[in-house]
């Protein structure tokens, strides 16, 4: 992170301070960026515009130089100002491996559940795909003399050649009008 600070009351910057007004400017500063970033993803954080004098990382960092809430802005307090504030990089390097653990967790979660978001997806376009293949079937059956006769054959007949099962009973109650057993696997 680049930033300029402008000396505005040299006495106080150089005199009251012994000249570390730009150590109590820095840590003023890395307060603020920790709050820009707070209620940010990684994702957002990096993606946002933070170079440039008028970008809002600037702006935002620039907001230290007044007096808020009752306590003194950078100004008053060290006879300085934020100029510009540039956030250049950013690197996962730079953080602690519990850190850097965390932000891989999540953005592994984070495509995880993107992936399972889009295996839904692909479940319900595949659903849908073959319930309207059915109605289809169902219509120009419907439309036939027989068709639906037919129909219901074709689906007894596709259950039975398709069953995995034990015994497969199909029909009303006690009294079944198909009856299949599982084939012996070898």
């Amino acid at each position: 992170m680049n930033v300029t600070f402008r000396t505005v009351n040299p006495a106080l910057a150089v005199f009251a301070h012994g000249g570390k007004f730009v150590t109590l400017g820095t840590a003023s500063v890395k307060g603020v960026v920790a709050d820009f970033g707070r209620d940010k993803t990684y994702e957002k954080f990096t993606s946002l515009d933070k170079e440039g004098e008028d970008s809002g990382f600037s702006m935002y960092v620039k907001k230290i130089n007044d007096d808020v809430g009752g306590m003194a802005g950078l100004e008053k307090a060290y006879g300085i100002v934020v100029h510009k504030a540039e956030f250049e990089s950013f690197s996962l390097a730079e953080a602690s491996p519990e850190e850097q653990a965390a932000l891989t967790a999540v953005r592994v979660a984070k495509s995880h559940a993107d992936a399972a978001v889009e295996k839904a997806r692909e479940i319900t376009t595949l659903a849908t795909a073959e319930a309207n293949a059915l109605e289809q079937m169902l219509e120009k059956a419907l439309a036939k003399t027989g068709g639906m006769e037919a129909y219901q054959t074709r689906i007894i007949g596709d259950s039975i050649a398709n069953f995995k099962g034990g015994a497969l009973s199909i029909g009303n109650g006690g009294l079944p009008f198909a009856v299949a057993a599982s084939k012996p696997t070898a």
